[in-house]
């Protein structure tokens, strides 16, 4: 349920700069300043299992389908209008499919440059809209800002890191116990890339989810803290079918959940899932 444009976006662009340096392939300057040129439109689509949380046996199939189109306003500011579609296939239930959120984002990058400071630094800004009224009722916010920066260093033989921290204001639309407050996320992950083609790539992400209050989980059958933590490992195995197509598979487990302490073991069995994802630059 995690998605990775930005990440899968370098790393189609490092492909393709590889790419057109070994065919000497020259860029005319006077093309940048196109407007059709600053545009860039990208697709994922993604399924992944879905357990239940009481049993923790597979019940259904989690689909999404999100659309990014961004726009180069300079080398170093770009805007991105981002939404995306759920499908949630349940097998003792109904289907239900609806759009998810409208998400505006501003980014500056360069604000630092690897050449000079080692690593580069660039700064997001986001606010998000909830589209669906059944969604906003059971999440319990209308919208979201979300301020993040992220770390990337490239290095040498194909290896990369990438280091994003967040921090989501939720603007709820009720006071219960359980509704979310502010929600903390930090993501690190590594990549390797072999021949070009392929490229394993590991993921960590933390959350600190902040309620209300402390209450009553009915969806998880138990009493959920005010304050909540876990920590998702997220390996995959990515394959380019193209320079602007790439196919990932992995499994996702955890490796922390505040919610219950299970044993490292038992989470990690009871949490595993399987997922596939297409990634796809239009232009």
């Amino acid at each position: 349920m995690y998605t990775k444009i930005s990440f899968i976006t370098s790393i189609l662009i490092i492909t393709s700069t590889f790419a057109q340096n070994q065919t000497s392939t020259t860029i005319n300057k006077g093309e940048y300043n196109n407007v059709a040129n600053k545009f860039s439109l990208e697709f994922v689509a993604a399924t992944e299992q879905i357990k239940d949380s009481s049993d923790h046996q597979v019940n259904g199939m989690y689909t999404s389908l999100k659309t990014s189109l961004l726009y180069t306003l300079t080398e170093e500011d770009e805007l991105r209008l981002y939404n995306s579609y759920v499908i949630e296939d349940y097998q003792k239930s109904e289907t239900s499919k609806y759009f998810e959120l409208l998400e505006g984002m501003y980014r500056r990058k360069g604000i630092l440059n690897q050449a000079e400071h080692g690593v580069s630094l660039d700064f997001e800004a986001k606010y998000a809209k909830v589209l669906d009224s059944k969604i906003k009722k059971y999440w319990g916010f209308d919208s979201e800002a979300i301020p993040q920066i992220i770390v990337k260093r490239k290095m040498e033989n194909g290896f990369g890191v990438e280091f994003k921290a967040r921090h989501h204001f939720y603007e709820r639309n009720k006071n219960k116990a359980s509704t979310l407050t502010n929600e903390d996320r930090l993501y690190l992950s590594a990549y390797k890339m072999f021949n070009h083609s392929f490229i394993f790539n590991t993921e960590l992400k933390y959350r600190h989810k902040i309620y209300t209050g402390a209450h009553f989980s009915h969806r998880r059958g138990g009493y959920q803290a005010r304050n909540h933590e876990d920590l998702v490992i997220h390996p995959g195995l990515m394959y380019f079918l193209s320079r602007q197509a790439l196919l990932e598979g992995y499994v996702e487990t955890k490796l922390n959940d505040t919610f219950d302490n299970r044993k490292l073991s038992t989470l990690m069995k009871d949490e595993f899932i399987l997922g596939a994802a297409l990634y796809l630059t239009v232009f």
